[in-house]
């Protein structure tokens, strides 16, 4: 937890320090960016083989990832397909979780301040291993992401883009390779990262 209330902090203070300093971001046509850093995941659900198996939300800490591409359309709004990922291990699984999302981007005042949401599909994939080749559970789900960020021009077409965001993704029932129900399977990831546009 250390860990990430320092990168909470250092975030702040980064955000802090750039809405003072930082000159606006001229924006227009096309961008894409990647990025990566810290993410905690929530795993949820609603009735399971054991009454255990739902009792409480499950939290869980891994590497979160992002892709996105896209277009200014002014200084004020832009629009992107974006692709959040996290993998981390769930009890005795491994779970990758992705939201794939077609994002807004609003910057209040045309500055570099950045409020973004979105909706899409999620997915999680469960690897549980075991003697042998791993049992694999997949799961396609509706997904959404709510974000904030702020832009700091480090070159003539490269921002560094510090974000805080939050993907949620609700799949429904997963049958695991045991022939198991769990029913009412949602993941929430809140991901801290940092990541370069180039535009």
């Amino acid at each position: 937890m250390g860990v990430t209330r320092g990168f909470v902090l250092t975030t702040a203070l980064a955000l802090t320090f750039g809405v003072t300093t930082a000159a606006a971001q001229e924006r227009g046509g096309f961008f894409f960016g990647i990025g990566g850093g810290y993410g905690s995941n929530w795993i949820s659900c609603d009735r399971g083989p054991t009454p255990a198996t739902c009792g409480s939300t499950t939290q869980a800490n891994g590497f979160a990832g992002f892709f996105k591409i896209g277009a200014h359309l002014s200084e004020t709004f832009g629009v992107a397909f974006e692709s959040n990922g996290w993998f981390g291990s769930v009890e005795s699984a491994d779970l990758w979780q992705s939201n794939f999302s077609g994002v807004a981007y609003y910057y209040p005042g045309g500055g570099n301040l950045m409020l973004r949401g979105g909706l899409g599909m999620a997915t999680a994939q469960f690897s549980f291993p075991q003697p042998g080749p791993s049992l694999i559970t997949s799961k396609t789900g509706f997904g959404m992401t709510v974000g904030v960020g702020y832009d700091f021009p480090i070159g003539f077409v490269a921002v560094l883009n510090p974000v805080v965001n939050l993907n949620y993704g609700n799949y429904g029932t997963i049958i695991t390779p045991a022939s198991e129900q769990i029913t009412g399977v949602s993941t929430l990831v809140l991901q801290l990262a940092v990541g370069v546009t180039f535009q």
